[in-house]
């Protein structure tokens, strides 16, 4: 009984951080780390979108630092000071501190940044739409304290993001971004059973909102009324579905404003007399650049001579830096040259968001590697310089097929929810000698529910990837649900595929040749009943991944599962995590222990991982989270469980500080409860 009060205390604790599940797991858990020297690697908050804000000169007078939003809470702005620049130009930074903690003002990225020739670092924020207020940061006790206020202009839709950048005169151009409603209303909800995104020709239902971007001028630093009232972009139908970060800036003789988009594209409003020009930011072939990343956000960096200038953007992953190269392409706008990972010293290794990893020896040393998938369609190597007993990892390496770094998007009809999507992966690789031919294989799970075979024709020590070809069985595509991953393991001489189906089932395959199936059937308990996976429908469906591993060394292949907020594994009504563990629970890493055969597979009710001192595993948050069992960071040949946060951030939890077994249902707190509180 009293295992029961533990195990249910730390549920609670582990659900009322939903959010914040990197900060607990870290407390408890620790990251694993970069190897590489000085412990450089790429550059990313624990948080799931990278936002730099600005670049500020703080604590190095030749190169600033950089600001960016996020720390603790929605309310934070963390400073990661400036430490160097590698042999290739590329800014290396230090660890975070966070400097806007506990502010009651909620900004939400709707602010901006000056920092005047003194020194002195301006922060404007936007309340209600209608006042900027004004701040001037402290360095000594690393805040901003407010110091007044002005009134914002009438613009023809409410604002949402800001900027702000200082003319020669001292005045002050404030940029506000604007957006159009989509032209299709009351079609919103993505988690409706009936949803479903594209009409009868195709088309999004939803429609697409539209933002642009207005100005207006202060003649001081938000001092007086604001005059010069005008639109920046062309037309109010600018971009699709809003901009990243804004920020003036200065390319050569070109001053505007610098912001990205959605789906990746990076503006440049340039000044051309009273009036501005839009340009595409370019690449060094005179091609407009498109981020790898959704929601491109970023700022300038240069130093104090303006020297080393390029652009730190950020988004769904790592932190990107992009070298300017001095140059214009035909349309004028500013060419820079190709995109590499901006780095951190004593740097945590990051996935990407909501990581998948698996662990493989991927470069035949004799040692296992990591293979991670993300939400930006990328796979990640990272390689095990240490041993399995005590690994050491270098930062990560995009994985290539073909010749070119795997990259999966939805498309504009590839997505559950819609084509605001569009430029998302979220896919799941998992490893498997596929052909027979002693090298590791990829099959990796995606945003559409499909399934691509990537066959490995390289050698042992340097594994090289075709181009994918889809599976089938029965003359049709492999389809299941969408965002999730297959378990696949040989099984009595010959390859098995599960998966979540199309009907949300954990269904067996059976390995034909290199691309045909054989339907092994939906998967059972062991009283008979199919393994249901969903609780939810729409855009909360799927989120599944899946894993063989003999977990409990008896011999048979066993399921390891992680489960997504919206699972209910195996029904909806002694499920996990919904309803088990309540009704909105953080992600969660489960156990499907195999009690039949290998080949004829009969399983027991699913059950959680329980961590010592965190109850149920969940480090994935809100969204989805991968499971790797492995064998990295075992002593006594048991395996340990490497997962992922959906931050990017892994974590190596030891088999010792973990058992799995059914837990209390949570029960929610009567009325009275929740009025009280």
């Amino acid at each position: 009984m009293k295992m029961l009060h533990a195990v249910r205390a730390a549920l609670v604790l582990c659900l009322a951080v939903s959010g914040g599940s990197a900060q607990v797991y870290q407390s408890v858990l620790t990251p694993l780390k970069s190897s590489a020297p000085d412990g450089l690697g790429a550059l990313s908050l624990p948080q799931v979108a990278n936002r730099p804000l600005a670049c500020v000169f703080v604590s190095n007078k030749d190169y600033p630092d950089l600001l960016m939003l996020g720390g603790k809470s929605a309310k934070s702005i963390c400073r990661l000071p400036f430490e160097r620049l590698t042999e290739a130009g590329v800014p290396v930074f230090g660890q975070p501190v966070e400097i806007f903690g506990g502010s009651p003002e909620v900004i939400q990225g709707r602010c901006a940044v000056v920092q005047t020739k003194d020194g002195t670092i301006h922060f404007i924020t936007l309340e209600k739409g209608k006042t900027l207020v004004h701040w001037i940061y402290d360095p000594s006790v690393e805040r901003f304290e407010r110091i007044g206020s002005a009134k914002a202009p009438t613009l023809p839709n409410s604002p949402g993001d800001i900027a702000a950048g200082l003319n020669p005169d001292g005045s002050l151009d404030v940029y506000f971004e604007c957006t159009l409603p989509s032209e299709v209303q009351g079609v919103s909800d993505t988690r409706a059973e009936d949803w479903y995104p594209y009409d009868g020709q195709g088309t999004d239902r939803r429609g697409f909102s539209r933002s642009y971007v207005y100005t207006a001028r202060y003649p001081t630093m938000l001092g007086g009324e604001p005059t010069h009232v005008r639109m920046v972009s062309p037309r109010k139908e600018d971009v699709y579905f809003g901009f990243g970060r804004m920020n003036a800036a200065q390319f050569g003789d070109q001053s505007g404003l610098l912001t990205g988009t959605r789906y990746g594209e990076i503006l440049f409003y340039a000044k051309d007399g009273e009036g501005f020009s839009k340009k595409l930011a370019a690449d060094e072939q005179g091609q407009a650049l498109r981020h790898p990343q959704i929601n491109a956000s970023g700022t300038v960096f240069a130093g104090a001579n303006g020297d080393h200038q390029g652009l730190l953007l950020g988004g769904e992953g790592p932190v990107y830096f992009y070298a300017y190269t001095g140059g214009k392409n035909a349309h004028g706008a500013p060419e820079f040259k190709a995109p590499v990972v901006a780095l951190e010293s004593n740097a945590d290794l990051t996935a990407g968001s909501l990581a998948t990893p698996v662990s493989v020896d991927w470069d035949g040393d004799g040692v296992l590697d990591i293979i991670t998938g993300s939400s930006e369609g990328v796979v990640r190597f990272f390689k095990n310089v240490g041993t399995n007993a005590e690994p050491k990892f270098l930062d990560a390496v995009l994985v290539e097929a073909d010749g070119k770094p795997i990259r999966i998007e939805a498309g504009y009809s590839g997505s559950l929810q819609g084509a605001t999507e569009a430029r998302w992966g979220y896919i799941t690789p998992t490893v498997i000698d596929w052909d027979g031919d002693g090298l590791p294989d990829l099959i990796i799970g995606d945003i559409r529910g499909e399934y691509n075979l990537y066959l490995n024709r390289g050698t042992k020590t340097q594994p090289k990837l075709e181009a994918p070809v889809q599976l089938f069985c029965d003359g049709l595509n492999l389809k299941g649900f969408w965002r999730c991953g297959a378990a696949a393991a040989q099984v009595n001489g010959r390859n098995a595929l599960a998966i979540v189906d199309d009907r949300g089932f954990v269904h067996l395959y059976w390995q034909i040749d290199l691309q045909n199936l054989e339907d092994g059937g939906r998967m059972q308990l062991t009283d008979g009943r199919f393994i249901g996976t969903s609780a939810r429908f729409g855009g909360g469906s799927g989120r599944t991944k899946l894993a063989f591993y003999d977990w409990d060394g008896d011999g048979k292949l066993d399921i390891l599962i992680g489960a997504g907020r919206g699972n209910s594994v195996p029904n909806a009504t002694t499920g996990y995590p919904v309803p088990t563990l309540g009704e909105r629970p953080l992600t969660t890493i489960l156990l499907m222990r195999n009690v039949g055969e290998n080949g004829k597979f009969a399983f027991e009710h699913p059950v959680p991982f329980i961590h010592e001192k965190l109850g149920p595993l969940q480090p994935g948050g809100a969204h989805e989270t991968g499971v790797g069992p492995t064998l990295l960071g075992s002593a006594d040949g048991k395996p340990n469980l490497l997962v992922c946060g959906e931050s990017g951030l892994m974590y190596l939890v030891p088999n010792r500080e973990l058992t799995a077994h059914a837990v209390p249902p949570v029960t929610p707190p009567p009325a009275s409860a929740k009025k009280k509180k």
